[in-house]
């Protein structure tokens, strides 16, 4: 299932793997699926048909996600995305 510059369900696979993402557990898979399709539409929209999508690209795009789905589940104020030294989900220190 290709959805403009990434495919939607190889990215939602890699989200999978990002340390802490068991963190997301409570929302739905279909609403993750859902949320990710949006963000991956937004990065395409604007994306240059003529630049390449490199694996650094997506990360950041995996990032949005994330970001947005800590958001859909008010969690904001206890997660946060960070790199240390990759893309993890970790708790906010206080």
């Amino acid at each position: 299932m290709s959805n403009g510059i990434v495919n939607l369900l190889g990215t939602y696979g890699r989200s999978k793997m990002i340390p802490g993402y068991e963190k997301l557990n409570d929302a739905d898979p279909l609403d993750k699926l859902s949320i990710l399709k949006d963000v991956i539409d937004e990065w395409s929209s604007d994306w240059p048909k003529d630049q390449g999508f490199g694996s650094s690209d997506g990360t950041y795009l995996l990032q949005d996600y994330i970001d947005h789905m800590i958001s859909y589940l008010s969690l904001g104020d206890t997660l946060e995305t960070t790199f240390s030294p990759t893309l993890s989900i970790t708790d906010k220190i206080k």
